[in-house]
């Protein structure tokens, strides 16, 4: 077998083959009887390189690495630990074990207390909630100025309403003037909206989803603050505008059945 189709060729190297022309710069071809290949040029600066590597520590004839050039360009093995690893002083071991587990337990305990604080308040809520479950009759209104100074009372002297809450979380109020026979020259105050509602123990969120009036617009959240007086429930809304007039109202109502309506 013709010496060419085992050696490797580098650039500069004198052509191995009798009767072949010298290869180009690009690449060295070899067209020996029923052969050919194709080496691809080195660089001339990757020349000593390679004759380590590969020329000198190759065997031509069994391309099995000679003797001595195994693991010739690996890095030593290590055969002692490190200058810069060292090891804590018994007690300091001691100390620091003992913070850990003061860590830990301070850990634990924080997150047992919220776990607690949430289950107690989602408790509380459930409790709540069930206190307002039911119907509800409107039995009195009052409205007062900015200064504290009373104003008429909504929806009449005679006002009539409904509020009814579910444990699913629907709620739905009717609220109108009662008269028979209006004055002339006033309008009958009536207002009607429903929704999935929430409360937390002292604020009645409704996300409102019909509505008959404009100052109950669709898709707003009615507030109301709540409190108990007694056996009555006295619903607060937020101060508003009515008749040119900022209003505070508070509507007072009795529990009629605790079944809603």
């Amino acid at each position: 077998m013709p010496l060419c189709s085992e050696l490797p060729t580098l650039e500069g190297l004198i052509w191995p083959h009798r009767g072949h022309s010298p290869p180009s710069r690009h690449a060295m071809v070899c067209t020996c009887p029923g052969r050919r290949r194709k080496y691809a040029t080195e660089s001339a600066t990757s020349l000593p390189h390679k004759m380590n590597s590969i020329g000198a520590s190759a065997d031509p004839r069994n391309n099995a690495p000679a003797a001595g050039a195994i693991g010739r360009d690996k890095p030593p093995m290590l055969t002692e630990p490190p200058a810069i690893l060292t090891l804590l002083e018994p007690e300091e071991t001691k100390m620091a074990s003992a913070m850990l587990r003061r860590n830990i337990m301070a850990m634990v305990g924080a997150t047992i207390s919220l776990l607690g604080f949430r289950t107690a308040r989602a408790a509380n809520a459930r409790e709540a909630t069930t206190s307002l479950i039911g119907t509800w009759k409107m039995v009195n209104a009052t409205s007062r100025d900015p200064d504290g100074k009373a104003l008429a009372r909504p929806y009449g002297p005679k006002g009539m309403g409904l509020v009814t809450l579910n444990a699913e979380g629907r709620m739905m109020a009717v609220l109108c003037d009662g008269r028979a026979e209006l004055p002339d020259g006033v309008r009958r105050d009536y207002a009607s909206y429903c929704g999935n509602y929430t409360f937390d123990g002292t604020t009645l969120v409704t996300k409102v989803d019909a509505s008959s009036t404009s100052r109950i617009a669709m898709g707003s959240d009615q507030v109301r603050k709540v409190r108990f007086e007694g056996n009555r429930l006295v619903l607060t809304p937020p101060p508003a505008e009515i008749n040119g007039v900022l209003q505070h109202r508070d509507i007072f109502w009795e529990r009629i059945s605790t079944e809603p309506a």
